[in-house]
């Protein structure tokens, strides 16, 4: 390369004096991470929950025969896909997407916990034999707690826990 190319791509950085009073302004920004706690402290649990929730419904649907279970776990499989998204969203600051994601799980998360907890009441249920009045099932109730409190940690991610901005450890 001739003098003259150098010349063109080369940078000129302004002349840093030691002990300068002004130092602190003009010192390297400080790398952070968004959030107050790393997503996955909260994301990861509620990926469990929510699997812990959908495991629930199985053994229902495969001990009672009351629901088929490929739709069960279709709708158990798009909530979780749709908390996926939200820490996708999140995660790349896709502000629109993030919070349509939100408003999707927490109406997803009101049909499906309010469904769960109509059919976990005691019931006449028809059967081949006829009606048959069939006790209350603990585990549809307890896979409606599981995920209205998935969704009570995606608020408190949402509203305190992912907000603001949290050093980076080098």
């Amino acid at each position: 390369m001739s003098d003259q190319e150098t010349a063109q791509t080369s940078a000129e950085f302004p002349v840093v004096v030691l002990g300068d009073a002004d130092a602190h302004e003009h010192a390297p920004p400080q790398r952070v991470l968004q959030g107050r706690l790393g997503e996955r402290w909260v994301l990861y649990p509620i990926y469990l929950i929510v699997c812990g929730s959908g495991l629930l419904v199985a053994h229902f649907c495969l001990t009672t025969k009351e629901w088929a279970l490929t739709p069960s776990m279709t709708a158990w499989g798009m909530l979780f896909v749709w908390y996926w998204f939200y820490g996708v969203a999140y995660r790349y600051r896709r502000r629109v997407f993030k919070y349509f994601s939100v408003t999707v799980l927490v109406g997803l998360t009101w049909c499906l916990s309010l469904l769960s907890l109509d059919r976990a009441q005691a019931q006449v249920v028809a059967t081949a034999k006829g009606l048959v009045d069939r006790p209350a099932v603990a585990g549809l109730y307890w896979a409606s707690v599981l995920i209205i409190i998935a969704v009570s940690l995606l608020a408190l991610h949402v509203l305190v826990l992912g907000r603001g901005y949290r050093g980076k450890k080098e």
